[in-house]
């Protein structure tokens, strides 16, 4: 089975537990913090490796989250580990997002500028972007600066890239150039 099918049958179960009992937020708020706890090189080698048990690792993860984690998400997280599924974990959780964003009527964009974009400049993205039919609900913006791009922007949601950079059009000029 593909990771993106293990990861999504997980969060989704997640989803509809947390939905079930009410928790929908605080699971939220759990899932951002191991997102966030997954960056640390030292955890996210522990859970992948093949060689420390399962027991082991659910004792780590216990100690490392005690009282910091619903108990919902604890258990959540014992068992895709005594499932052998833990490695996936990084997966599940950006899984855990979307699934979070498409309930919730959220779309999610990324801004990557050459320079740091003032609020003003993002604010007028992001209404052109919640302008355009098709899109509706709340937009939730990340931004990145790659001064690589020279100028202009790139704007990502979801799998469409609208590049309107300095660099691509340099490049789309050369290749005409080519022809």
């Amino acid at each position: 089975m593909s990771v993106s099918r293990i990861a999504g049958r997980y969060s989704q179960s997640l989803i509809d537990l947390a939905v079930e009992q009410g928790k929908l937020d605080r699971v939220l708020s759990d899932v951002q913090t191991l997102k966030q706890a997954l960056g640390n090189r030292d955890l996210s080698l522990m859970i992948k490796s093949p060689i420390i048990h399962a027991s082991n690792k659910i004792a780590a993860l216990e100690a490392i989250f005690q009282d910091k984690l619903d108990e919902l998400t604890m258990s959540f997280m014992r068992l895709i580990t005594k499932k052998g599924r833990e490695e996936f974990l990084p997966d599940i959780v950006d899984s855990f997002m979307d699934h979070y964003r498409k309930l919730k009527n959220i779309i999610a964009i990324k801004i990557i500028s050459a320079v740091a974009l003032s609020d003003e400049q993002v604010e007028q993205i992001k209404n052109k972007v919640g302008a355009t039919p098709g899109f509706e609900g709340t937009i939730e913006v990340s931004k990145e600066v790659n001064p690589s791009i020279m100028g202009g922007v790139i704007i990502e949601i979801g799998d469409k890239k609208y590049d309107a950079s300095v660099a691509h059009q340099l490049d789309k000029l050369k290749k005409t150039f080519q022809a």
